[in-house]
């Protein structure tokens, strides 16, 4: 086990929607422009921070969503962009350099395209009225689609067929209402659960002799991890290189552990090389993980060398129902 330990920390600052309730993190994503990082929060906003030095809020962005739930970045001819969604069923689309004048970017910032949700108009319909807390694409193929619900149900569809019952490849049922869901390689998908239950599928095409009308049975069911990674719960999975990161943590032992998984010989937690965040963000929640990848990827991708690589140069930052993002730094132990 190694040790990682803050070096900066730096809180939201007042809120930008005085009706929010007092802010935290949801996500945290690296920007186009090197060292600077976005975080998505719960008043609405959008705050960017550099690290250079330490950690210095930026820029301030309201989003006017009503009710933000998701923040990616994307780079589109030679253009680098923000995207916000919300429960309000608006897609946002923003310039990046519109962001850069000062820190409050003020209550007439616009965003370059804003899509309305349009039922009328969908391309497809996925199967369930329920919460989606999962939506993603397969790494590996741009018409392969994965949606997980709060009925515990995670779905697989090529978005290439017309037909939504032909499009619909696979339905796996969890069992308990899914937290977190997403490809771990082109042939398996993990589903975490609000109670903490992790189990690893195999996509039914990637199973020779499998019959349709068969249950998908996990390749490997974890059941309830906190007793298993003295954790009190868990933040998300990162997909890496066939395997993961597993961000376990516990505000009563103020500690958060990243904790690569593994899928050969069979699938299994690393524990020995764990990093620990001590003291995370003390008794409150940790929300959201984010590890600058840009040190090394190829190494990162292989699961070698990663501790190295961040204890040397990256840079892990986390972002908690405290109001605080902080930025660590790993020994290299």
């Amino acid at each position: 086990m190694r040790q990682a330990f803050p070096v900066a920390s730096s809180s939201l600052g007042p809120k930008t929607n005085p009706s929010a309730d007092p802010s935290y993190v949801y996500q945290i994503q690296a920007l186009h422009e090197s060292g600077v990082f976005a975080a998505l929060c719960s008043d609405d906003s959008v705050r960017a921070f550099h690290t250079g030095g330490g950690l210095g809020l930026a820029w301030v962005l309201p989003t006017k969503h009503e009710g933000v739930t998701q923040l990616k970045t994307q780079v589109w001819d030679s253009r680098a962009l923000l995207l916000t969604a919300g429960r309000d069923g608006a897609v946002k689309v923003w310039d990046q350099r519109m962001s850069c004048g000062g820190k409050e970017t003020g209550a007439n910032q616009k965003p370059v395209v804003n899509l309305k949700e349009d039922k009328t108009s969908a391309i497809l319909s996925l199967a369930s009225s329920l919460d989606l807390p999962a939506l993603h694409w397969n790494p590996k193929s741009s018409t392969t689609l994965l949606s997980a619900s709060s009925d515990g149900l995670v779905n697989i569809y090529d978005t290439s067929i017309a037909d939504e019952e032909d499009a619909l490849l696979q339905i796996i049922n969890h069992g308990s209402s899914v937290h977190h869901a997403n490809f771990l390689s082109e042939t398996e998908v993990f589903a975490l659960s609000n109670n903490e239950l992790l189990s690893i599928y195999k996509r039914r095409d990637s199973i020779e002799g499998e019959d349709e009308e068969d249950e998908d049975p996990p390749n490997f069911g974890f059941g309830d991890v906190r007793r298993l990674l003295g954790c009190d719960y868990v933040v998300d999975v990162m997909p890496l290189g066939g395997g993961g990161l597993v961000y376990a943590g516990s505000h009563s032992q103020r500690k958060l552990d990243i904790i690569p998984i593994k899928s050969t010989p069979a699938w299994d937690f690393e524990v020995k090389d764990t990093i620990r965040l001590y003291p995370a963000h003390e008794e409150e929640i940790v929300r959201c993980v984010h590890i600058d990848q840009s040190v090394s990827l190829s190494s990162l991708m292989k699961l070698k060398g990663l501790w190295t690589n961040i204890s040397k140069t990256g840079t892990i930052l986390t972002g908690g129902e405290d109001g605080f993002v902080r930025m660590w730094k790993a020994n290299e132990g």
